[in-house]
């Protein structure tokens, strides 16, 4: 069901999330030898609503950005409750004002992840610390699909990242592990893309040294995974935008020429993976 969109939808209008999250906490503080797989089964439910609200917002920006409605259809039962529409005056001839409607996203004012981010952080590192890995592919899924929307007011990723800084330290860092298994590193990449939002954050990300675990993983030559590779180059791109960790890529040993031969001789099996 949440792999249809107006379900998710409907999911998350009725709080979903919350629901589930709840039965969590108290299935596993009550029954201590709950199954896991119970609860994998409901952190994929989630992540699959999460990956709908990251969906949902990519959409609104395309909608904003043409001002149309079109790009909504089929995602949202009604679109216009995500969006805001006003009338703007543009003052040129005194006489002859243009009036214009500019549209704006109504996502945050949903409430859909800000009261369970640091409910999903802790259980996220709890996981790494018990080496929970069926349980904490799915935590990190729902993670990395959370946006600055997603978060709570006043809250930022850089916020996130230091107010856990050692926890999430070990975490990234597990990414060199050799028994890291391969689904953990292609999430934990992609958080990374995530959480890279702001100079701050780069700032953090240079000063731990994670940007070396990310390279450790794309020169790997026994690393043959398409779409772990599509995803550390997707995250590159995030991480040139701040010049301290553009320093890092550039000046790792071998990154540049693994890029290189990376997009000249992989080039059809990331355009697969892209697809996918």
């Amino acid at each position: 069901m949440t792999l249809n969109p107006l379900c998710s939808e409907e999911m998350l209008c009725h709080d979903a999330i919350s629901h589930i999250f709840s039965f969590i906490q108290t299935s596993q503080r009550r029954h201590k030898g709950t199954k896991n797989d119970n609860i994998q089964v409901l952190l994929k439910v989630v992540r699959n609503l999460s990956s709908y609200t990251r969906t949902l917002q990519c959409r609104l920006t395309e909608a904003i950005e043409s001002q149309d409605l079109s790009p909504l259809v089929g995602i949202a039962k009604d679109p216009e409750l995500y969006i805001q529409s006003s009338t703007l005056t543009d003052d040129g001839d005194k006489t002859n004002n243009q009036q214009r409607q500019m549209m704006t996203s109504l996502y945050w004012d949903k409430h859909y992840f800000d009261s369970h981010v640091e409910f999903i952080i802790q259980r996220t590192l709890a996981c790494n610390k018990c080496a929970n890995d069926d349980l904490l592919v799915e935590w990190l899924g729902i993670m990395s699909n959370l946006t600055r929307d997603d978060l709570p007011a006043g809250v930022q990723w850089q916020d996130l990242l230091h107010d856990n800084s050692s926890d999430l330290v070990e975490l990234f860092h597990s990414l060199k592990d050799p028994s890291c298994h391969d689904d953990i590193k292609l999430e934990l990449i992609i958080l990374l893309g995530t959480s890279c939002s702001s100079e701050e954050c780069s700032h953090w990300i240079a000063s731990n040294n994670i940007v070396d675990m990310i390279h450790s993983v794309f020169i790997d030559e026994d690393q043959n995974d398409a779409e772990l590779k599509l995803q550390i180059l997707s995250t590159y791109e995030r991480l040139m935008c701040y010049e301290v960790t553009r320093f890092q890529i550039m000046g790792g040993d071998g990154v540049l020429l693994s890029i290189l031969d990376c997009l000249t001789t992989e080039e059809e099996s990331l355009r697969l993976a892209a697809e996918k």
